[in-house]
């Protein structure tokens, strides 16, 4: 399969450019136990932050059925095939990247100079276990030589689509908000990995005025009862 997909799709693989050319792809997940905490959001937005630093990006919508990258990253009017094209009909992975939209300057028009992250969506209708485990992680192979990173937007969960993107990320980031039901499921989760890759957590929706006044969980609480280190913490922003 792997064959496959290089040969068919060369012209593409030769149309992006790689930051690390002798360097495998990494491939990054992002995950959470429970949905609503911003881990899409976050998955975005951290592929366009690798991409701003030259690094070929792709992003990847694990969540069969439920998919909503789509939608946050503006692109939902732009998909013609996805990830299920791909890996099970054998469609050609260049109908399937779409390119994120650029942002706009000052005088309203788009930053054509910047580098963006391209997109793969997973297929809305089917089931979650549509994807066989061996051949996404072929695919995935193929694509470390594609790009410098991968990110993978697992759906919510220990379920399947999750457990996929565990078995196939070389680190992994829990995204969670501060609150102890957000907090019990990272528990949960992190029994999920093992060893052999690193995980932190990136905590979505901190207030610190909360936290100054007595009240919250201080990032030294959530790691004290995580037992896992904070990566990264997103201040509430009401706008």
């Amino acid at each position: 399969m792997g064959d496959k997909i290089l040969n068919i799709e060369q012209e593409f693989k030769d149309s992006i450019i790689k930051k690390y050319p002798d360097k495998r792809g990494k491939v990054i997940g992002i995950v959470s136990g429970k949905g609503g905490v911003g881990k899409t959001s976050v998955s975005s937005l951290l592929s366009y932050a690798i991409a701003a630093q030259g690094p070929a990006t792709l992003v990847i919508d694990m969540d069969t059925g439920l998919r909503n990258l789509d939608i946050v990253m503006g692109v939902d009017n732009q998909v013609v095939r996805n990830l299920f094209d791909v890996i099970e009909r054998g469609e050609d992975f260049k109908n399937a990247a779409i390119r994120a939209k650029p942002d706009i300057d000052e005088q309203g028009k788009p930053i054509e100079d910047e580098n963006l992250p391209w997109i793969c969506l997973s297929d809305q209708l089917k089931i979650k276990n549509a994807i066989a485990k061996q051949n996404f992680q072929e695919l995935l192979e193929d694509l470390r030589d594609v790009f410098d990173i991968i990110v993978l937007d697992a759906p919510a969960g220990i379920e399947y689509g999750c457990r996929l993107v565990t078995e196939s990320a070389d680190e992994a980031y829990i995204v969670c908000t501060p609150e102890m039901p957000s907090l019990r499921s990272v528990d949960q989760l992190s029994n999920i990995f093992d060893s052999r890759i690193p995980v932190s957590l990136i905590v979505n929706r901190m207030i610190p005025e909360l936290i100054a006044n007595g009240g919250g969980m201080t990032l030294e609480d959530i790691e004290l009862f995580t037992v896992l280190p904070v990566a990264l913490a997103i201040p509430f922003d009401p706008g």
